[in-house]
């Protein structure tokens, strides 16, 4: 599931992903104290099963997702049309978790952080951890901000 609801209107949207690879998108709509759930879209995403999905923080209705292949992808979900695939790259690394703010996707991976630009899809900047292995984006996150303080 996605780590936010999309969309900055007044409907709202969560995002899921399938085992095959698929993404559905489901609509939250209020009535009185009664919440129902709609199915919105479903649209075919990865080859392998979604792992990971966030908001994008410069865009609220695009969709970052990342399979275990590696393979970063933006999704413009207010597209009507199968290609709602905006922006397409893939990270060097086993990815273990991902994170977005503002314009840049955090990726956790191996015993680093990558950093992509989500206007681009270009890296922006790698930082290596000492440790062996990243377990989370929390924990790179603040790695990462300490890195960027010594530079």
């Amino acid at each position: 599931m996605s780590d936010k609801l999309l969309g900055n209107g007044d409907v709202k949207v969560l995002a899921s992903g399938e085992h095959d690879g698929s993404i559905c998108l489901w609509s939250l709509s209020s009535s009185g104290r009664r919440y129902r759930q709609a199915l919105k879209a479903k649209f075919c995403g990865d080859q392998k099963p979604v792992k990971w999905m966030s908001v994008a923080g410069n865009k609220p209705s695009n969709l970052v997702t990342m399979s275990r292949d590696s393979k970063v992808r933006v999704w413009d979900t207010t597209k009507l049309s199968d290609n709602r695939c905006v922006g397409l790259t893939s990270v060097r690394r086993k990815p273990v978790d991902m994170k977005c703010h503002e314009n840049l996707l955090y990726v956790a991976a191996d015993s680093s952080v990558v950093v992509l630009d989500l206007r681009t899809m270009q890296n922006v900047s790698t930082a290596a951890i000492c440790k062996p292995k990243v377990f989370s984006h929390d924990y790179a996150l603040k790695i990462f901000s300490l890195y960027w303080r010594m530079e």
